[in-house]
Order: C-alpha cells, then structure tokens, then sequence
C-alpha cells in the first residue's frame, strides 16, 4: 500500500511540474484570452474572487457592482472555458492565476475584505 502511495505521490509531483511549465509556457497566450473577459478594473477584480469560495452575490457586494453584472461576467468566462461552476452560485477559475500586473488589484480586493479603504 505504501509503495503505491509513493508511486502515486510521484506522479503528482510530475503532474505539478508539467502544469508549471505549461502555464509559463502559454501565459501570454491565458492572459490574451483572459483580458478579453476581464476587461474592466471591476471584471479584473470578479476573476480574483472567482476562487470557488465566493458566491456571485459576495463578489458584487466587493466589487461594488450588481450582482446581474457579475452573472454576466461569470457567462462569458464559461463561454471561454475559464470559469466552472461546481457549486451553484460559486464560481471558480479553471486556470487558477492572476496575472502579476494584476497585483494592485489583489491588494485592493484584500483590504476591501478587511474594511480598509478600497481604492
């Protein structure tokens, strides 16, 4: 049982490596399909919260937009095959990443999580 737990951590392991190298290996072409989605400072900011956790409602209540605007943003996402939704109400990315430009918006997101100022 141990040796094939071992086998089966192995591959994982081959698993994340093949996906590293994937994902640096496309990310202009992810961020290019991407950006036709999230074209807008507040369609950047429902893909950061698009983490499977958050419903659609909590994400327009933290970006500040309706709710009917994030459905809308969550439908053209899936029509580009970059959201899922596995739980009603919660989407979540399917390329788990945010461009590192993107940054200043993540710590936005965050301290508007927190009840800090949101810029």
């Amino acid at each position: 049982m141990s040796e094939q737990l071992a086998v089966l951590k192995g591959i994982l392991e081959n698993l994340v490596v093949i996906r590293q190298l994937m994902e640096l290996q496309l990310r202009k072409l992810i961020k290019e399909e991407l950006e036709r989605v999230a074209s807008t400072p507040e369609r950047k900011k429902m893909w950061i919260l698009c983490d499977g956790a958050t419903s659609t409602s909590e994400i327009s209540r933290k970006v500040g937009v309706s709710t009917r605007a994030v459905q809308y943003f969550i439908r053209d996402a899936q029509r580009l095959e970059l959201i899922r939704i596995d739980k009603r109400g919660f989407p979540r990315r399917a390329i788990n990443w945010i461009p590192s430009d993107w940054q200043k918006l993540v710590e936005n997101v965050s301290k508007r999580d927190k009840g800090e100022k949101y810029e």
